[in-house]
């Protein structure tokens, strides 16, 4: 291969992989594991891969300033992961910094394995570098055992989309938003079926919940979602919005309902009509709000959230 084929391909198996629509059918074994774990080889093959296009087109130059080459080569390799990051949505792709994270590492990693393979280098270090890169690897591959099991755990309750019972049910029921963990967790309170159920505490300021994150499941064989809701405090109304997916390249359709609830026990039937733009062959997110009204809302308990 020249070195100009090798430029070309580089380019354009970083840019076919990070910008091509993927249909995530299983949402925890690709888009948790497998392809932001996938960032890191990807970046790794790229910065490794300029690094040698350089060396074989410019060997004199790279003789002589290999060091500021690499440099470069790791700026422009981080650079370029993330301006993938920022226009990913255009391509129906999500933008992440933890896949930023694992492509910089990848790059990092790269440049690490041209500084050793590419030069006249020791067996020891050739050797430290290959047992470094594996740890990684591994590390960035840990949750994968976790998210098989919950990915087969969805498959088999379904139609039941939330009992609150297992662990790994909290792989796909998320904070909203995600970052207050501390406001959504699993309580042994209210539960209307088995021993749990998901708690909700309203912020002072803005809204709180909770959201099932999918890759693909087809609704359009049930009529409603059912589910039962305990409220401390005030009658307030909780708002639902479901996300579906349409056409090609994928076109996202959201649609929204609310429900008003009362103090203490709830069982909502909540025909999924009411969410008209939906399309429910292709749902992929569901999401339960509570709190916008600023009402004195103390909290929630959501169980038994299930598809009829």
């Amino acid at each position: 291969m020249s070195p100009k084929s090798l430029l070309l391909s580089l380019f354009a198996l970083v840019l076919v992989l990070c910008f091509c629509p993927i249909d995530l059918v299983s949402y925890h074994l690709t888009k948790k594991t497998v392809f932001d774990a996938g960032h890191f080889p990807l970046f790794f093959v790229f910065s490794f891969g300029l690094a040698l296009f350089v060396k074989l087109s410019r060997p004199a130059l790279w003789q002589e300033k290999w060091r500021l080459i690499l440099l470069g080569i790791l700026l422009f390799a981080t650079s370029f992961a993330a301006v993938i990051e920022l226009i990913q949505p255009i391509f129906d792709r999500s933008r992440e910094l933890d896949d930023f994270i694992v492509g910089s590492l990848g790059a990092a990693f790269g440049i690490y394995g041209a500084a050793v393979f590419l030069r006249a280098t020791s067996f020891r270090q050739k050797f430290f570098f290959c047992c470094y890169t594996s740890l990684l690897g591994l590390f960035l591959l840990r949750n994968l055992p976790f998210a098989y099991e919950a990915d087969n755990l969805e498959k088999a309750q379904f139609p039941l989309l939330g009992s609150f019972e297992d662990i790994h049910e909290l792989e796909f029921w998320e904070p909203v938003p995600d970052f207050r963990q501390d406001l959504a967790t699993v309580e042994a309170e209210h539960a209307t079926q088995g021993e749990y159920s998901f708690r909700i505490v309203p912020r002072p300021q803005g809204s709180m919940g909770i959201r099932y994150h999918i890759g693909h499941q087809d609704w359009s064989g049930f009529h409603k979602v059912v589910m039962d809701i305990y409220l401390e405090g005030e009658p307030t109304v909780v708002y639902y919005n479901l996300e579906s997916k349409q056409g090609w390249p994928k076109k996202k359709l959201q649609s929204e309902t609310e429900f008003r609830i009362q103090s203490g026990s709830n069982h909502l039937e909540i025909p999924l009509s009411a969410f008209e733009k939906a399309n429910l062959s292709a749902v992929s997110r569901l999401t339960i709000l509570l709190g916008i009204e600023q009402i004195p809302t103390r909290s929630i308990y959501v169980d038994a959230v299930r598809l009829e």
